[in-house]
């Protein structure tokens, strides 16, 4: 019986010795895995894949942000331009009616004076005055006669020039070193038969 007895104490005891090892050797096991081998972290996955999207989002909000600020400043670079094309228009508008006014109010005054007014453009007929003088000299007789032939008129078309046109065309002369000379004389009867002479005065010492 004791040995019996004696067997059965030997192998309960390996028994529990073989589960304190098993304990043993399974809790060194969890210590090293908990130690060297960590699980995957999927917070930190997941806020990257949230952070890129967001670049993301941002990226394509400014692109857009962008295009429409340039098609903005385009619409108005397009209304300042038609606007200042408007202001033009006007401007040129205003200054031709200002112009008519003027006309209007000068043609009534010269109407309420009693001046003749061309009826086609309302504005008085403006006269000019012009003088051509031809210099020549005393024994330029030759000249005289051919410049008479070719283009200065004479006589009554000559007279109807100075009246209806203000043109006055003479031959310009002054007098000779002494006084009632036979150089003064033939000019004074080459302008008592034509009539186109300006004398200038004479000048004193």
């Amino acid at each position: 019986m004791k040995g019996k007895a004696g067997a059965l104490e030997r192998r309960s005891s390996a028994r529990w010795r073989l589960l304190l090892l098993c304990a043993f050797s399974f809790g060194l096991g969890m210590l090293f895995t908990n130690r060297f081998w960590t699980a995957p972290d999927t917070s930190n996955h997941i806020m990257s894949q949230r952070r890129r999207q967001d670049q993301e989002l941002q990226l394509v909000s400014e692109d857009c942000n962008t295009k429409r600020k340039h098609g903005t400043d385009k619409d108005i670079m397009g209304e300042v331009t038609r606007t200042h094309e408007a202001i033009q228009l006007l401007d040129k508008s205003i200054s031709t009616l200002q112009m008519e006014l003027a006309a209007k109010r000068s043609t009534l005054e010269l109407v309420h004076k009693g001046v003749p007014v061309n009826s086609e453009t309302s504005q008085p007929r403006k006269k000019a005055f012009v003088v051509v003088g031809v210099n020549t000299a005393f024994s330029s007789r030759k000249r005289r006669d051919s410049v008479r032939e070719t283009w200065m008129p004479q006589g009554e078309k000559l007279l109807q020039l100075e009246e209806q046109k203000g043109i006055v065309i003479r031959f310009t002369i002054g007098h000779s070193a002494t006084s009632n000379s036979i150089l003064d004389k033939s000019i004074d009867a080459e302008d008592a038969q034509h009539h186109d002479f300006l004398r200038l005065a004479r000048i004193y010492p």
